[in-house]
């Protein structure tokens, strides 16, 4: 029983043959039968080359197989089930079975969630996953915040560090002066410092944006993303800025839905999510040397901010940065304390796996070799 992908109308979206898959129909969120199978819906905001779609396609393949073929799953890529932005609510409603939402689209909904965007701690999304798997069971607050939406973490993806993804070469904190950029929650606090602006866009409509004029390219952006969206046919270079990883998705069900499992299904997702965190170390190392050629063989140009440039960049904005999220956790009824508790606790565990893992930043390692 093989997993089965509803397509958008992005065609764009090959840049990089990393999966093959059949388009099929389906919708809606989950459902069960009266032999304790179930199929279920997920959602997701990227194309299938992303690495929400690389993540979703294994977590998805190795739960059919750990189920014994009991779970299916349909996975609806770019929105194409209910856009990026309206899937935390669709999955707390039960209109999505399971979506992968980044925290960065619910600055507030998603406060706790969003310490990952605390600025230059980590380059490595491995050490983001390592540490929110520790802090989603041992962190009050970021306990709290999901058990709050009702709504069960099942794993978490990682996007990669921060890069400008950009039409002109970016060499200087002045050649963001008069850019527009498509915008996620930090990138205005980012980017007003240097004279440039963020509006937010979908990400399956970045592309086209960026194409018509309507901006100068997107801020921040990790390499994958990018490249599954084709995003260097339209601003072909990406530059590594030093601000580190900024964004985290989340895979989540309805706590009500996942109560509603038989006890089968729920030991084969348990087995699932312990699969997918073995994996994740080694296949996205992989997966970003293979985006890495793949953008070098298309003419895309990789390279690093300088580093007087990068720590500039960090006097004007760091603390700037720091402010908003507390003004977002403030919102989402989080106490300063609390959200500087777990701030302190992600930073220590994001010591502590930096020091474990051999996994490099892609982009950082692509515009190595690209030198």
């Amino acid at each position: 029983m093989g997993i089965r992908y509803s397509w958008s109308g992005a065609a764009r979206i090959a840049g990089i043959a990393l999966i093959s898959t059949a388009a099929l129909a389906g919708c809606g969120g989950g459902s069960g039968a009266g032999d304790g199978s179930v199929t279920i819906k997920l959602a997701i905001p990227t194309g299938p080359d992303a690495p929400i779609g690389q993540a979703a396609k294994f977590w998805a393949e190795t739960l059919e197989k750990e189920s014994g073929g009991r779970v299916r799953v349909d996975i609806f890529d770019s929105g194409s089930l209910v856009p990026g932005t309206e899937t935390l609510k669709a999955t707390r409603d039960g209109r999505v079975g399971l979506g992968i939402v980044p925290n960065a689209y619910h600055p507030e909904e998603l406060a706790a969630l969003s310490v990952v965007a605390t600025p230059y701690v980590t380059q490595k999304t491995v050490v983001d996953i390592a540490a929110l798997n520790e802090l989603a069971v041992s962190n009050k607050t970021l306990k709290a915040e999901f058990e709050e939406l009702g709504v069960k973490p099942l794993f978490f993806v990682g996007n990669g560090g921060a890069a400008a993804v950009t039409k002109a070469p970016i060499t200087s904190l002045a050649d963001f002066k008069g850019k527009r950029f498509r915008a996620l929650a930090t990138t205005d606090t980012m980017v007003k410092p240097l004279g440039a602006t963020g509006s937010f866009v979908e990400f399956a409509d970045v592309y086209e944006s960026i194409q018509r004029g309507v901006i100068d390219g997107a801020f921040p952006m990790d390499m994958g993303s990018a490249a599954s969206a084709s995003l260097n046919e339209v601003a072909p270079y990406l530059t590594v800025t030093g601000q580190g990883t900024y964004t985290v998705s989340v895979g989540i069900v309805a706590q009500r839905t996942y109560d509603s499992y038989p006890a089968a299904v729920k030991d084969a997702i348990e087995r699932t999510n312990q699969a997918y965190n073995a994996w994740v170390p080694t296949a996205f190392a992989e997966y970003e040397a293979k985006v890495c050629d793949k953008l070098r063989a298309a003419g895309a140009h990789v390279s690093v901010l300088p580093g007087d440039q990068s720590k500039e960049w960090q006097d004007k904005t760091e603390a700037k940065l720091n402010e908003l999220l507390l003004a977002a956790a403030a919102k989402g009824r989080i106490a300063a304390d609390d959200f500087k508790a777990l701030q302190d606790d992600y930073r220590k565990l994001a010591l502590k796996y930096e020091s474990t893992t051999k996994y490099e930043d892609g982009l950082t390692a692509c515009a190595t070799r690209a030198n």
